[in-house]
């Protein structure tokens, strides 16, 4: 009696898919310096966005003049709601081993 074995067919799936992925890097690879671009992304900022303006160096050079405010009528006028130093309130226990 003769018994026969029967070679299965390998499956060809994995190089298949090695082969797709090989294709698939070398379309990116040719295609990635149209798609990839940072140029046409990446807005470049012109001089004068960047550098200050006229105004801004102007306030810049501002002096500030606090007599105009604390004379100032609407300053005067101001009221405290709270009691100046405030108060400093004990945190925590005195004696830490103490119950």
């Amino acid at each position: 009696m003769a018994i026969e074995i029967k070679q299965q067919k390998k499956n060809n799936s994995g190089i298949f898919i090695i082969l797709i992925i090989i294709a698939l890097i070398v379309v990116g690879y040719l295609f990635a310096k149209d798609f990839l671009r940072l140029g046409d992304f990446v807005k470049q900022p012109k001089p004068e966005e960047v550098l200050p303006s006229k105004e801004a160096t102007q306030i810049n050079n501002a002096t500030l003049d606090i007599s105009k405010i604390v004379n100032n009528p609407l300053f005067q006028n101001l009221t405290s709601h709270i009691q100046w130093p405030l108060p400093v309130v004990q945190l925590g226990k005195t004696n830490i081993f103490r119950p």
